[in-house]
């Protein structure tokens, strides 16, 4: 029962405080566009893992050159700066 009250405890790493220690870790979910750009899905998909009591999430794969590295047409990218707004939601 100590360990579960640990895991609900809030926690600092440097200057920032997380609600408690459950951590998602990154996943493929391919909800991007098709231009690699955050899409209204993905953004609901984040938002209800955070309803749900996830402290941290750790964003996804996100392809730093479309042309060479992107493995499916749906993976983010942040190799142009049309797709900072959707990254900064």
């Amino acid at each position: 029962m100590t360990q579960l009250i640990e895991l609900m405890k809030p926690i600092r790493i440097g200057s920032m405080e997380i609600g408690n220690r459950i951590v998602m870790p990154a996943m493929g979910t391919r909800l991007g566009s098709d231009t690699g750009s955050v899409t209204e899905r993905l953004l609901n998909y984040y938002s209800e893992r955070a309803k749900g009591g996830v402290g941290l999430m750790i964003v996804e794969a996100t392809c730093i050159e479309s042309q060479l590295g992107r493995h499916a047409p749906t993976v983010l990218c942040i190799d142009n700066d049309r797709q900072i707004p959707g990254l900064n939601e």
